[in-house]
């Protein structure tokens, strides 16, 4: 599981077309946020050659990640570790009671869960059951919080919100509290390129602006979670990564995309 402690922008390139000149990766078929996995592999590549515990994790580095042709004399080594890209689960929205509510969809979540079944991995079943049993919104469905009531709640733009009085302690455990089910056009619309915070970027040479662009992220607190498929066991990744600090993504000099990993 990745959980975004700043701000993070894993770019998809510059963009051609409308007032974004850099967006952020997305699923070519779902059309959400995602991280692929090109990306994670590098921020994982430099967090065990440059991180701080580089003296022990350095070593493992080029069994787990495969050997780069362009430091070797031969042919480049494929690395013991197959990474596939980072789905998004959960997104902050803000309102007016609480500082941000972690918006989910019953569609995204049961998608990554058939996917993590295809793969083998152990989800509990607790929280599996949490999922399914999570009720259903049509297309024209408010928005429920799973816990007590609110009145007065404004969540985003949506002011009126109900509740779900439904068990979601697991759930609980991998979004956070103060979760809200949108229907999956909600949630979609929340990650659409009209929603997403776009920050003016400029660069200024002696006080005069040469270039001034406008940047894409996905905004702190954001989770996303992604599986990796170890093909020798004596090649520990995640044990090495759990609960660590991994800068993924452009910006790491202004701050951006310091993630806590956390293994699931």
């Amino acid at each position: 599981m990745i959980r975004c402690i700043t701000n993070l922008h894993a770019g998809s390139g510059d963009s051609g077309i409308g007032i974004i000149d850099k967006t952020v990766q997305r699923d070519a078929v779902a059309l959400l946020p995602v991280i692929y996995s090109s990306t994670l592999k590098g921020a994982f590549r430099e967090y065990f050659e440059e991180g701080p515990r580089k003296s022990a994790l350095a070593p493992l580095a080029e069994a787990i990640f495969g050997k780069n042709t362009k430091d070797s004399a031969g042919d480049g080594q494929k690395g013991s570790h197959v990474f596939h890209e980072a789905q998004l689960l959960a997104m902050p929205v803000g309102s007016n009671l609480k500082p941000f509510f972690m918006a989910i969809s019953k569609e995204n979540l049961l998608r990554w869960l058939n996917k993590a079944k295809l793969f083998a991995a152990s989800i509990n079943a607790g929280l599996e059951k949490e999922i399914n049993d999570l009720p259903l919104l049509n297309k024209s469905g408010a928005p429920l919080i799973l816990g007590a009531s609110m009145p007065g709640l404004i969540v985003d733009d949506h002011e009126n919100v109900g509740a779900s009085s439904a068990v979601c302690t697991n759930l609980r455990m991998l979004i956070g509290e103060n979760i809200i089910l949108m229907n999956h056009d909600d949630f979609k619309s929340q990650c659409s390129d009209y929603s997403l915070p776009v920050i003016a970027r400029n660069q200024l040479e002696n006080g005069v602006s040469q270039n001034l662009w406008y940047e894409q992220i996905v905004p702190h607190q954001s989770i996303f979670s992604f599986f990796v498929y170890n093909t020798y066991e004596n090649m520990p990744f995640t044990d090495n990564v759990d609960k660590a600090v991994v800068q993924i993504g452009a910006n790491s000099s202004l701050g951006y995309g310091y993630c806590e990993i956390k293994k699931i």
